[in-house]
């Protein structure tokens, strides 16, 4: 799996890691892999699961969502909710089957950080799986 201009997954990370001045073994060993591992992840030769990507955004500052996106994820939490509530599932799906563009996904992620700033999300929700 190499790296591509277009999803740059490990570039950034490697880039995000060197910035901050963190050698690769204590990268790994702050998020519980092996150095092995990481330096695949960096090299673009093996994707990490959405929890090991979670720990690499949060260790590192990075924009979960983003780096999911580049991964080709949804993490964890979205799938377990996606699988815990249908109707989640079926709006997916309905998005998927329209292809609706840019600037309506914007508009729908606009509408529900509205309804959840309205307080119409359980007081037990996150705002994202990022920061």
């Amino acid at each position: 799996m190499n790296s591509s201009p277009e999803s740059p997954l490990g570039a950034k990370i490697q880039h995000r890691r060197v910035e901050r001045g963190l050698a690769l073994r204590e990268l790994a060993r702050r998020i519980e892999c092996s150095p092995s591992f990481v330096s695949d992840i960096e090299h673009d030769r093996r994707l990490p699961s959405s929890q090991t990507l979670e720990r690499i955004c949060n260790e590192l500052d990075l924009d979960v969502d983003e780096m999911m996106r580049l991964a080709g994820k949804f993490g964890a939490t979205a799938s377990d909710y996606i699988r815990r509530e249908p109707a989640a599932g079926v709006l997916f799906r309905k998005i998927a089957r329209y292809g609706f563009e840019q600037d309506l996904l914007e508009e729908l992620n606009r509408r529900v950080d509205q309804l959840a700033n309205e307080g119409k999300k359980p007081p037990s929700a996150k705002p994202s799986e990022g920061k």
